[in-house]
């Protein structure tokens, strides 16, 4: 579902591909530019992820490329305007920031917690600068780190408070 006033709400005509995938979240780099997280479990404490992208508003959809990132949780995140650039946070093994510049066709490690992670808010509020909020395991660094990025999520660097 969305909305653009918190009044009016309409379903988006979309259905993650595959049988037992569900949607896993939702970013937009504008009204018409949205993406699209799927996710399935196969089991084993694993899941998968499919990312689909729209350029009308989730009218139609189209895979966005090999975005198949094993993952317990994720959040997904694009920045204004940019409609190429998209991040996803996924965690396993190790907590790690994905980054794709092209697309989703490839993705690179852009931030990695050891021992993973969960993950509460991933956002970008405007082109170059976005926010993401962790809390990693009392094995690593115990406690909430805030995260900030000015150069569309290509590097992060931790924020004291």
């Amino acid at each position: 579902w969305a909305t653009a006033d918190g009044v009016h709400w309409h379903r988006y005509p979309f259905r993650c591909p595959g049988p037992g995938f569900g949607l896993a979240g939702i970013a937009a780099a504008s009204a018409s530019h949205v993406v699209f997280l799927c996710g399935g479990n196969p089991g084993a404490g694993s899941a998968y992820r499919e990312l689909l992208r729209s350029a009308n508003g989730g009218r139609t959809t189209h895979l966005a490329g090999p975005a198949q990132l094993a993952a317990v949780s994720d959040a997904v995140a694009v920045p204004p305007g940019r409609t190429q650039v998209i991040t996803i946070a996924a965690s396993g093994g190790n907590g790690v920031l994905y980054r794709s510049a092209n697309d989703g066709k490839s993705w690179k490690g852009v931030f990695t917690v050891i021992g993973g992670a969960f993950w509460s808010s991933l956002s970008f509020v405007s082109r170059n600068v976005g926010w993401f909020v962790v809390n990693e395991p009392a094995t690593t660094a115990p406690g909430t780190e805030l995260l900030r990025t000015s150069d569309a999520g290509a590097t992060w660097r931790k924020v004291g408070f």
